[in-house]
């Protein structure tokens, strides 16, 4: 389980980044929720599942902050956005992986971070060769 430490962090986090909103702007605030998050926020040990796929850790809860930000204190910039052609290879590969692994279920995540830590261990997070000849 996640410690009181990082779960407190987590949600203070939220808390701050939508007072930022208030306080200084949208803009200004969108920029340090991002950048802030995963500056100031601890990196944490344990994983927090939630639905057994969607792992907790700084950066979704930073996404959740300017989120919960943005649509309380500029919910206009969400109608702005004019999406064009250009932008649909971000939205499918923002959106492939989640079909994916609706599809696939919670084995092919438990699989992918098999793989992973795998690769980690092998030396994929050092500097030197995965591949050996």
């Amino acid at each position: 389980m996640r410690s009181l430490v990082v779960i407190s962090a987590d949600v203070a986090w939220v808390l701050l980044v939508v007072a930022l909103f208030r306080a200084i702007g949208p803009r200004r605030a969108a920029l340090i929720a991002v950048f802030g998050g995963l500056l100031v926020l601890p990196r944490e040990a344990d994983r927090l599942l939630l639905f057994d796929t969607l792992t907790i850790n700084k950066r979704v809860v930073s996404g959740f902050a300017l989120l919960l930000g943005v649509v309380c204190f500029d919910p206009r910039a969400l109608i702005r956005g004019r999406p064009r052609l250009a932008d649909l290879p971000m939205v499918a590969f923002v959106l492939l992986p989640l079909a994916s692994l609706a599809s696939n279920g919670k084995e092919y995540a438990a699989h992918m971070d098999s793989i992973f830590t795998l690769l980690k261990r092998n030396g994929l997070s050092q500097n030197k060769p995965f591949l050996k000849f």
